[in-house]
């Protein structure tokens, strides 16, 4: 297994112009509440953060919805089941990866970088 690095050193890629990570909220499960904003890193504030950590855990529960949908409506069908563990949004100037392990960076359009890459790293952050 990969080592584990931190959000600071997911940061630095090029590229990246800030990451968050966080936690589900300390309430029950069957609550609807906003998740905490454990950490950022970059050149973001906190209060973008926030809002980075916002629209990217209630777009990730819409893409873990629509990949259990895929999965229940036919489970014969294989072809509809595939791991999941991140989603990227395209923007004109600005782009967004957000990891099932609840970390998510902000990209700068301009700058060449590897998406792919970049999602493996996130997937080494210690959340």
């Amino acid at each position: 297994m990969a080592e584990e690095i931190t959000l600071e050193e997911l940061a630095r890629q090029p590229g990246v112009i800030g990451a968050a990570r966080w936690k589900t909220s300390e309430y029950a499960t069957n609550m609807a509440a906003q998740p905490v904003l454990t950490e950022a890193a970059g050149s973001i504030d906190h209060e973008r953060a926030a809002r980075l950590m916002n629209n990217a855990e209630v777009a990730g529960m819409s893409m873990m919805g629509i990949s259990m949908l895929n999965n229940t409506s036919n489970p014969g069908d294989n072809r509809n089941v595939y791991p999941v563990d991140s989603y990227y949004v395209n923007g004109q100037h600005s782009s967004m990866i957000a990891s099932f392990n609840r970390v998510a960076v902000l990209l700068d359009n301009s700058v060449d970088y590897e998406v792919r890459e970049i999602i493996g790293l996130m997937n080494r952050v210690g959340n």
